[in-house]
């Protein structure tokens, strides 16, 4: 069992995919597998221009992303028992069980992309995907590695899947059974990239043992809850979409709660439906604050279901909030005319509050955000002024003495 590490050095050609912990936390894991590497957005002019300042290495969704090009393994069995690189759970069926086994993937998203398998409705599709930095970042990586991190790269996605008889006017059911989490995972600062990414440019990486269930932040403990980042459809227009950016076809939607249990039910815009998926969480707060979750390569198994004649105009989900067991909270505000920058205001008071009591660096308490900050919109009526909480689990705040450093 490795440690948590920030500073060790990776070798260059490293682009290992440890295999290990799955969202049920009940099993022992001893696989090692090696992996290889509609309009984005409805915002006004200015705030385009903000977010250009603020991020300036978003990709340019103007601009056709790089296609990642390889081979997509496929096998179907009759058997009760799906088996992946990850490992996933078992499903009792009695119908087909198609296992989709990612070694290389497609970067964007492209309703011209050729399928790589078709399914029936009623299927379970099984996806395995690389960490969002597509292997870049490994347990030993350092903070000079993330600040190479190729934006072009990021974000790689299974698929696509053609599900039969999804046509334009229906939509489609995706319910996840199970994710299955590597035993390691990392998160930390992007340059360029996060709500308050023109305050912290300094590159930062942290990676994570998630054998135990939970992760230690400062001697505290946040227990483990694996999620897809990333679910979504091929859009209705033409053209390449980077995978970053999420739209009405679903995509990046980073929705902390589609975990096991939970289903998304997509617009079909496209014949087949044209599924893809990826981006594992080990943990999560609400908006992904600082630009990173705890990330890691996962195995995620899905049923499909078409439902005709059901169209949607943006995907809608059943979840449940129950795993989430954080009551307590300290609330700090954001309070202005802009709802974005509200979030900011919010966001910077929470930073400046939990270095100041954890003794640690402003940057440090900024990429904790994404794993356990949760953004709420508390009011949006009385006008001019619109209300921003950044929520953090206040038990955060009862410990003392702490050094920079970190848990165990």
């Amino acid at each position: 069992m490795h440690r948590e590490s920030r500073k060790s050095p990776v070798p260059g050609e490293a682009r290992a995919t440890h295999i290990g912990v799955r969202s049920r936390i009940d099993a022992s894991w001893t696989e090692t597998v090696t992996t290889s590497g509609q309009s984005p957005g409805y915002a006004t002019a200015g705030r385009a221009a903000l977010l250009r300042r603020i991020c300036p290495n978003l990709p340019d969704f103007s601009k056709p992303q790089r296609l990642l090009r390889g081979t997509v393994r496929v096998s179907q069995s009759r058997a009760p028992v799906v088996r992946s690189p990850y490992a996933p759970m078992s499903h009792p069926s009695h119908g087909h069980v198609h296992s989709v086994h990612c070694t290389s993937l497609h970067k964007h998203w492209d309703r011209s992309l050729p399928p790589a398998h078709t399914v029936a409705s009623g299927s379970i599709v099984t996806m395995t995907c690389p960490d969002a930095s597509n292997g870049m970042l490994g347990p030993n990586s350092t903070s000079e590695d993330i600040a190479r991190v190729d934006f072009g790269m990021l974000d790689p996605l299974c698929g696509p899947i053609y599900v039969e008889g999804a046509e334009p006017g229906d939509s489609l059911s995706v319910e996840v059974l199970d994710i299955a989490m590597a035993p390691w995972g990392w998160s930390g600062l992007l340059t360029g990239f996060g709500l308050l990414a023109d305050e912290f440019p300094v590159p930062y990486y942290r990676s994570f043992d998630l054998t135990r269930g939970h992760i230690d932040l400062y001697g505290i403990p946040f227990p483990l809850r694996p999620m897809m980042g990333v679910l979504g459809v091929a859009p209705q227009l033409p053209g390449e979409f980077p995978s970053i950016a999420p739209t009405v076809a679903g995509g990046n939607i980073d929705v902390r709660y589609l975990m096991p249990g939970a289903t998304i039910h997509l617009p079909v815009f496209n014949p087949g439906a044209l599924l893809s998926g990826g981006d594992g969480h080990a943990i999560q707060g609400e908006g992904e604050i600082s630009g990173t979750a705890i990330e890691a390569p996962m195995t995620a198994t899905v049923r499909v279901k078409v439902n005709k004649g059901q169209a949607l105009r943006a995907p809608v989900l059943d979840i449940s909030t129950a795993r989430f067991v954080e009551t307590e909270y300290r609330d700090f505000l954001g309070i202005g005319p802009d709802l974005f920058q509200a979030s900011r205001d919010a966001t910077r008071h929470a930073v400046e509050a939990i270095a100041a009591h954890l003794v640690i660096e402003p940057y440090e308490a900024y990429a904790m955000l994404g794993m356990i900050g949760e953004l709420r919109i508390h009011e949006i009526v009385d006008q001019p002024n619109w209300v921003v909480g950044c929520m953090i689990p206040r038990r955060l705040f009862e410990r003392r003495l702490f050094t920079t450093g970190g848990g165990a």
